[in-house]
């Protein structure tokens, strides 16, 4: 929808649309309205009925209500074009202050030369003065484009920035454009792996601290545990208790040993150190046996 605000822009931009179709014979008066015995009258008026429908469904509400008063599209161009056809030298002083603030900042190279080539657009339909004859306007507006371009990126680009210019001849404003694209495409890479490196250091400190953590017991626990740390990075433990208590001694009646290894039916080794309870146990079965 066009506004008064953005309508040369918009004229320009429809002109060109509108080259290599009927709706230009329609719009620049061309293809004139035939007598009204003419066979061909009924195909012009269908032609005119689109062009000026296409007219004024691109106009905003506003604007669009001012030209219903016009009969064909030819009138609605004509209309238009002398409210808002001349040149407006404040809009081009605007645009180019819009094109001088204009920096990369959170946007992508993309994006934001996007934004700058939209400006080059407008400031173009607002230009004025003498056309240029001699052929050196689009290198000369290249160069400018290129330049202001490079002056809005943002500081990682600044080796991008100094080999483009650096470079002889400076090369184009798309070349410059493909370089920065393919350095950001480049840094995304990059930063991905770094970032993938990271997160998979992150997690082995973190596997290993736990083991680390798991590993610290009581010393009655070392006697009867194991820990181990796998390949994966996490800790294992390993308990010899179920073992144990799996075994039964049918003369003793009591857990952790077998009868073969019941050192009430087959004595205490010589060696063996009884606890103080044991020991006064032992010594009254003894001399109960006297």
């Amino acid at each position: 929808m066009v506004s008064e605000h953005r309508s040369k822009t918009w004229l320009c931009i429809q002109e060109e649309k509108c080259i290599d179709c009927y709706k230009a014979g329609m719009v620049n008066g061309k293809i004139l309205k035939p007598s009204d015995d003419s066979p061909i009258l009924d195909c012009w008026l269908r032609c005119n009925a689109m062009a000026f429908a296409w007219l004024s469904n691109s106009l905003s509400k506003d604007i669009g209500e001012s030209v219903l008063h016009c009969e064909t599209a030819r009138d609605i161009w004509l209309d238009l074009e002398d409210r808002y056809g001349q040149t407006n030298v404040s809009r081009y002083y605007q645009i180019q202050r819009e094109i001088a603030g204009v920096v990369q900042g959170s946007s992508d190279i993309a994006s934001y030369f996007t934004k700058l080539r939209r400006l080059w657009d407008e400031l173009r339909s607002a230009s004025f003065g003498p056309v240029c004859s001699c052929g050196a306007e689009p290198q000369c507006s290249e160069g400018e484009k290129l330049i202001e371009f490079l002056t809005g990126l943002n500081d990682t680009y600044s080796n991008v920035r100094s080999n483009i210019l650096m470079m002889s001849p400076i090369p184009s404003l798309g070349k410059a454009y493909s370089m920065l694209l393919h350095d950001e495409s480049q840094r995304e890479i990059q930063s991905s792996q770094s970032s993938f490196i990271l997160d998979s250091t992150s997690f082995s400190a973190k596997s290993t601290s736990h083991a680390s953590g798991s590993h610290t017991s009581t010393p009655h626990d070392s006697h009867t545990s194991l820990f181990t740390i796998s390949s994966k990075g996490y800790s294992q433990r390993v308990s010899f208790d179920n073992r144990k208590s799996s075994l039964v001694c049918k003369y003793y009646k009591k857990t952790g040993h077998s009868v073969e290894q019941c050192y009430k039916l087959h004595g205490f080794p010589t060696d063996f150190k009884f606890t103080k309870t044991e020991n006064q146990q032992h010594m009254h079965k003894l001399m109960s046996l006297r």
